[in-house]
């Protein structure tokens, strides 16, 4: 069977979560409680995720956030699928792809670390003794604990890719305008910060990424104006978002898995130039037990 194109894949995926919410709305007229979903597209649009290019994972990306956005805010569990993704990025990443002659930035590191472990956690069986009761707590509030790190995980990864508008401090060093929100338009000056995560994506999108990389970015935004009531384009959401987890948001497991993933598909237009040579690592890694590898393979 022929490889779908990346286009393919974003499209795919889409007409997947439509069918998904179908099915949802046929569920709730029919019974009143439809049940929670935890399938994925990931075994049509890429079978083999070691073998997959930049443009082909980032495209799966992309693909699986658009995926996890369904509506209503009903969690339907994140499911093998997703975590395979997740964990194979986080290898290439922060894992043992990461080649030691980048340019590092140890607190994004350290934050991405936790974020990933914090998104691939299982919960701890009742069964299993010694456990101690604070680490249980942790592992069973995995969605609100991934929320509350994928905002600033966001937030920081987009200031050191927008290189040439951030210097190292998160100051800014080259002043720039966004839309914002209800034409309101947003001046950031020299010396200013930006916390907007939405100001921060419009920035990368409009002078950062590639047209392939837009395409992800561009889709997963109107998938999420055409999913969530109220959302407006440009990942103005994101804001809403991010208010929602300082009031509990029972969609809390939803919005931290999908920003998460923007962080994912954020971190990996910086290693576009490198993509090959970090596969590489982390499947000898992966594969040679030296255990280097942090996330890849996948355990549960």
């Amino acid at each position: 069977m022929t490889e779908p194109s990346p286009q393919e894949i974003r499209d795919y995926c889409r007409a997947w979560s439509q069918r998904a919410a179908s099915q949802y709305r046929a569920e709730l007229a029919r019974s009143g409680a439809p049940r929670s979903h935890q399938g994925s597209p990931l075994a049509t649009i890429c079978d083999d995720l070691e073998k997959a290019d930049y443009e082909h994972l980032s495209a799966v990306v992309a693909g699986m956030t658009v995926s996890l956005v369904r509506p209503g805010g009903v969690f339907a569990g994140y499911g093998r699928d997703y975590r395979l993704v997740w964990a194979w990025c986080a290898e290439i990443l922060v894992g043992a792809g990461r080649g030691v002659s980048l340019r590092r930035e140890p607190s994004l590191d350290r934050l991405f670390t936790v974020a990933s472990h914090a998104v691939l956690v299982r919960p701890v069986p009742t069964h299993i003794h010694g456990v101690n009761r604070h680490a249980r707590e942790l592992v069973d509030a995995q969605g609100l604990v991934l929320a509350y790190l994928a905002f600033p995980l966001l937030e920081q990864a987009l200031r050191v890719t927008c290189a040439r508008h951030f210097g190292a401090d998160g100051r800014i060093t080259h002043a720039f305008e966004t839309p914002g929100q209800l034409t309101r338009r947003h001046l950031y000056t020299v010396e200013g910060t930006c916390s907007s995560i939405g100001d921060l994506l419009w920035l990368y999108r409009q002078h950062y990424a590639s047209a392939e990389m837009g395409a992800n970015l561009d889709t997963i935004d109107a998938h999420i104006v055409a999913t969530v009531p109220g959302a407006e384009p440009g990942f103005r959401v994101v804001h809403q978002w991010r208010n929602e987890t300082m009031r509990g948001s029972t969609e809390l497991p939803i919005i931290g898995a999908a920003v998460f993933s923007l962080a994912v598909l954020t971190a990996l237009a910086g290693r576009e130039h490198d993509f090959g040579e970090a596969v590489r690592r982390t499947l000898k890694s992966a594969t040679g037990g030296d255990g280097a590898a942090a996330f890849y393979p996948v355990e549960g």
